[in-house]
């Protein structure tokens, strides 16, 4: 399948010389890579007869590429129709000067002159918050579905967004579908706008969108409802790479047994190099705890310093210990939640292993801090870090991450402004958090720490604020938390 709009054929004439005589991935001469590189496609720019374009260039990789490329044809082609469409439509996509599945797969576009990134959710003004959302109106009455919609999909010309990656999408051929549509871009764009934003937001994408008039408190609570589901399942993809080889991860065989995994950015000999130190400390290592399982080192191939944690074997038949804590901190990773980042984990011969992890410079532990320099806090800190660590604990909840061990030891506080890290990843889980768990979870924090009324109130109203409002009384969550922190310090009422 071949076409290209007037007066360009000459230009797809061009581009179909230039990438049929390139082995992949190039990129022929003239032309730079535009965003990370992909296994089936790569997006480039450059000049064609003085003229600058965006060329898509992609190929069949798996049977499933080569099966609906042999139904439906190229990518290209594909992608050039509906972008065609939307153009007819009068939604705002870059223009399309052609496509050829012929030999070559391309899709041939004009490169958008003076474009700007788009705002984050939490900077963006309300007049482009609304124009984005009547821009996605437009494109859903005009049949678009799109089950990959993000910010990195969008740019500003002349102040007016333009919708740019439609790999993903599809134009439908029924109407419906909006509580889905609206759940996909509430998780893709709509995380940091406020609640009012979102309602604003909501009202010009439904006029837009020509969807008949529904009521806005029902619909609401449905596309919360199912945006909550696709994050998770969003959120469960990403948590897989850490478990297979891939654009992220390495898996790899430890020499005379054992297996482990890691970052792809760390040096390739590590996997060789580390199983040594399972049983021996490193070149000038120093403990950081005082049975000498945690370590602060320097490894060859790696900037800055980084922790070493050794785990005892885990019992038969489960995962071990520091490939499962690997794991967790990429949880946290992917849902936003600060911790040391993962950089290999490994287990040898007879099951104990090791966790390597970037190590938080500068940073002093919640205990430590209240404790030792506390009363040195000025009354403005303080008060800024009990709001911080509030709206933390609040963010890891929302995300579905609990901690079966949240206590101040385990929490580091750095820069400037305050951040808070998760530094022992050991109790992580991941679930649907309900709010009895959430009070568990902050009273074991409050009874690890020796703080003042005002403080403790002050963490609490920063959680409670910080989402929507919750399905319980803010006075009986009050006492479920006292209730448990009290039990746990016992009968002197110190931490413990």
């Amino acid at each position: 399948m071949r076409w290209s709009a007037s007066g360009a054929q000459a230009l797809l004439e061009a581009a179909v010389r230039r990438f049929r005589g390139t082995v992949w991935p190039g990129p022929p001469d003239g032309f730079r890579l535009l965003g990370a590189p992909r296994a089936m496609r790569l997006v480039l720019v450059g000049t064609l007869d003085g003229r600058r374009v965006v060329v898509k260039w992609s190929r069949p990789v798996t049977a499933t590429d080569r099966v609906a490329r042999a139904l439906r044809g190229g990518k290209g082609p594909r992608e050039g129709r509906i972008l065609r469409t939307l153009a007819e439509r009068h939604v705002a996509v870059p223009e399309p000067l052609g496509y050829t599945d012929d030999g070559v797969d391309l899709l041939l576009l004009a490169w958008i002159q003076d474009a700007e990134p788009l705002p984050g959710a939490d900077t963006a003004t309300h007049a482009q918050i609304e124009a984005v959302a009547g821009l996605l109106g437009r494109a859903f009455a005009a049949g678009l579905r799109h089950r990959d919609l993000h910010g990195g999909n969008l740019l500003l010309r002349e102040g007016e967004p333009v919708l740019l990656d439609l790999g993903g999408a599809r134009l439908a051929r029924h109407d419906g579908g909006a509580v889905r549509e609206l759940a996909r871009l509430q998780h893709g764009l709509a995380g940091g706008i406020s609640r009012a934003g979102r309602l604003r937001a909501l009202k010009i994408w439904l006029r837009e969108g020509a969807v008949p008039a529904v009521r806005l408190e029902n619909l609401v609570r449905r596309v919360d409802r199912e945006a909550r589901l696709v994050t998770r399942r969003y959120r469960r993809g990403r948590d897989r790479r850490a478990t297979r080889s891939g654009r992220h991860y390495e898996v790899f065989a430890v020499p005379g047994g054992g297996s482990g995994v890691r970052r792809l950015d760390t040096p390739s000999s590590w996997p060789g190099a580390l199983p040594a130190w399972l049983e021996v400390d490193p070149p000038e290592a120093s403990p950081l705890k005082s049975d000498g399982r945690v370590l602060r080192t320097r490894l060859p191939g790696r900037a800055g310093d980084v922790v070493l944690k050794r785990y005892e074997a885990a019992a038969a038949g489960r995962l071990p210990r520091a490939v499962r804590a690997f794991r967790k901190a990429v949880w946290l990773e992917h849902r936003g939640i600060e911790a040391p980042t993962p950089l290999l984990a490994l287990s040898g011969p007879g099951g104990a292993s090791l966790l390597v992890s970037d190590h938080v410079d500068g940073a002093t532990n919640l205990h430590t801090l209240l404790l030792e320099e506390g009363r040195a806090l000025a009354p403005r800190a303080r008060a800024a870090l009990a709001g911080q660590l509030g709206r933390f604990l609040r963010r890891m909840h929302d995300a579905e991450i609990s901690h079966r061990d949240l206590k101040a030891p385990n929490l580091l506080v750095t820069g400037e402004p305050l951040r808070l890290v998760i530094a022992d990843v050991d109790g992580v889980g991941r679930r649907q958090v309900d709010w009895r768990r959430r009070a568990r979870d902050l009273a074991r924090l409050d009874a690890s720490v020796d703080a003042r009324a005002t403080d403790r109130a002050r963490v609490l109203r920063a959680y409670w604020d910080a989402g929507p409002r919750p399905p319980v009384d803010r006075r009986e969550f009050t006492r479920w938390i006292a209730k448990r922190a009290a039990r746990k310090r016992g009968p002197s009422g110190l931490p413990r």
